[in-house]
């Protein structure tokens, strides 16, 4: 597989150095299936399959735009892992405003590992705080800039602990660019007329036709209720409904959902 961001040389040499045989066929079968991914649920298998090649519990991505002073006008967030209680509170406090990690990747776009990032830049105690709550301390955060300059993607991999490595490096390297394409391909089509719901919204949407209320919910998921409000708030919007029952027979009708 050819990457138009690495020479074939540069490639080999440093996957000679740093990755084992088994890691240089995983990265380029990676990089072949990128090209093949055109709707979000591969996409979350992709992001997936990156396990496999260094050990992580949480990836997140988001393409973003910004403005002429770099600060962010727009974000479109995927979360693959994250718990959902997390990226809500995240969110709701509009954390990547203050967020280290966000405010170097979208000025520089360079590989960064956490700790580093943020014993130069700081960390706010708030963020700290509740990342500590879900056992998350730990990780790597990398994005590419779109070839227009006023957008660009981000994708972090966090856990308890995670080392920092050379091996690491390199395979974020190679891969990020690949799954910057491949995202800005999905969320695009995801953001034209066909309507993408998360493997979670629609197992939440799956609850309601069997009419159980958030509290119900949030029982048989394990998550709180108000994650499952959150839920159930995105999928009004993605829809365009005005309520839960509307957002079902939308549901059904596009075929999203099926009743058993």
């Amino acid at each position: 597989v050819k990457s138009k961001y690495y020479t074939k040389d540069y490639c080999a040499l440093r996957l000679d150095r740093y990755l084992s045989k088994q890691d240089a066929m995983d990265c380029l079968e990676i990089m072949h299936d990128c090209t093949l991914c055109n709707d979000k649920n591969n996409f979350y298998d992709l992001m997936h399959r990156l396990k496999i090649l260094f050990d992580h519990q949480y990836d997140v991505c988001a393409l973003a735009v910004t403005n002429n002073r770099g600060s962010l006008e727009s974000l479109d967030l995927l979360n693959i892992s994250y718990p959902d209680e997390l990226m809500s509170i995240y969110t709701a406090n509009q954390w990547n405003n203050i967020d280290p990690l966000h405010k170097v990747n979208f000025s520089q776009f360079k590989l960064q590992y956490w700790s580093d990032t943020f014993k130069q830049h700081g960390e706010p105690r708030k963020m700290r705080f509740v990342f500590d709550d879900f056992n998350i301390r730990e990780g790597y955060a990398h994005g590419v800039k779109n070839i227009s300059g006023n957008n660009g993607s981000i994708f972090c991999f966090a856990a308890n602990k995670m080392k920092k490595g050379k091996r690491t490096d390199l395979i974020l390297e190679l891969l990020v660019p690949h799954y910057h394409e491949t995202l800005t391909r999905v969320l695009a089509k995801s953001n034209g007329k066909s309507t993408i719901l998360s493997p979670r919204e629609k197992e939440i949407l799956n609850w309601i036709i069997q009419g159980k209320n958030t509290w119900e919910i949030s029982m048989i998921l394990k998550i709180s209720e108000r994650t499952v409000k959150f839920h159930i708030n995105n999928i009004m919007k993605k829809l365009d409904a005005v309520n839960q029952t509307h957002a079902v027979a939308i549901a059904l009708r596009d075929n999203i959902i099926a009743l058993d």
